[in-house]
């Protein structure tokens, strides 16, 4: 599953926006995702998953489950693609 940042900014089926429940996690998943496609790296669903524990391992967030679920929902929220 590659993922790539769409071009454009905002989708214009877009509607409302999402609030998360931990928004370091999402700022700081969201930025490393952002540098791994300038240096034109593919990126794995499971990569980011992976980076997304780590991230909030760092941040003490405990209780999170990063599922299939969630990662389709992340992918959603900042126009990642397949």
């Amino acid at each position: 599953m590659e993922s790539h940042i769409s071009e454009g900014g905002i989708n214009a089926t877009t509607c409302h926006t999402c609030s998360v429940k931990h928004p370091e996690l999402e700022a700081a998943l969201t930025l490393w995702v952002q540098q791994q496609e300038a240096k034109l790296l593919t990126i794995k669903g499971g990569l980011i998953i992976e980076k997304a524990e780590r991230i909030a391992k760092a941040l003490n967030a405990k209780g999170l489950q990063f599922s299939d679920g969630w990662l389709t929902a992340f992918k959603e929220r900042h126009m990642l693609q397949d």
